[in-house]
This record gives structure tokens, C-alpha cells and sequence, in this order.
């Protein structure tokens, strides 16, 4: 059985004390023991920020949002978009770091929910390039279905294209 411990200075007058930084950290450590590997918890924090960065522009969403598909599989995205007079519905993506498997993943999964729709479907993912550039062949691949990448680092220039400009 593996212990986490964590040792903390005693409180001190006038002292900031990052009661809240320790608690993170603790939950943190607690997830990591439960099984939740890192990689899934920089992907929650991505899609916090892609959440954060949608309501501070005031973009309207619908957070976990399933669709089903032609194959009879639901499919969950991490944003859901309303339609409006000026733009389809459409549904966001948060990947932290675009693999293969992941470009196939969200490439049938769009498609198979197109396929059964008769109004139009936008589709875009949101990708952190902070770290990872994306992959060329990896990009390709969702381009290909109609899906419209969008890179973190250049995020305000997809304001338009989310509200419907």
C-alpha cells in the first residue's frame, strides 16, 4: 500500500498560507493513488481552461454533450454549441496531446453523427500546442472529416468562428 504524506508549515501571522494550493495538491495525490493517471488530469485541467476561455467570451455551451451516431454509439463531446441564425450546431473537442488513435477517435465519431443528421454539423478541437506541436499526419486526419483544428496558442482567432461570426 503506498502512503502520501504531506508536511506543511505551521500557520504564521501575516503569513500567507496556501491553504488552498495544499488541499490541490492532496486532492491530486489522492486521484493519483485512485488510479486517475496524470495524463487524464492535464487533459481535465485543458478542457477547465477551454471551458473558461468559452464563457469568458461569452460563447454559449452545453458541457459533455451526447450525440448519437448511424453505428447506434452515443458519442460524448466536451462541448456542445447551440445553434443560432448564424451558424449549425456544432461540438468542441479538448485534446492535450493529439495522438493517432485520438484524430481516428473524433474523426468517426463526427462522421458517424453526421451521417444521421439532417441539419449540418460544425465540428472543431481545440488542441493544446503549448508543449506538443501537433502531429502533421495527425492533423491531416481530422482536416479530412471536416473537423477544424484550433490551436490553443492562437485561441482568440476562433471567437468568431464559435459565436458564428
Amino acid at each position: 500500500m503506498t502512503r502520501l504524506a504531506c508536511h506543511c508549515k505551521p500557520f504564521e501571522p501575516g503569513q500567507p498560507t496556501f491553504k488552498g494550493t495544499r488541499i490541490m495538491a492532496w486532492i491530486v495525490l489522492e486521484q493519483l493513488e485512485d488510479g486517475l493517471s496524470w495524463e487524464e488530469h492535464v487533459l481535465s485541467l485543458f478542457k477547465e481552461d477551454v471551458a473558461a476561455f468559452l464563457e469568458s467570451n461569452q460563447i454559449p455551451v452545453f458541457p459533455d454533450f451526447k450525440l448519437s451516431g448511424r453505428s447506434g454509439f452515443d458519442h460524448k463531446f466536451d462541448f456542445g454549441l447551440p445553434k443560432t441564425q448564424r451558424k449549425p450546431q456544432c461540438v468542441v473537442q479538448a485534446i492535450n496531446n493529439l495522438t493517432k488513435d485520438q484524430a481516428l477517435s473524433s474523426a468517426f465519431a463526427v462522421s458517424d453523427v453526421r451521417a444521421i443528421r439532417a441539419e449540418p454539423l460544425q465540428a472543431f478541437t481545440f488542441l493544446n500546442d503549448a508543449d506538443n506541436p501537433p502531429n502533421q499526419d495527425n492533423l491531416a486526419a481530422i482536416k479530412a472529416h471536416d473537423v477544424q483544428p484550433l490551436l490553443w496558442s492562437r485561441r482568440h482567432e476562433a471567437i468568431p468562428l464559435l459565436n458564428g461570426g
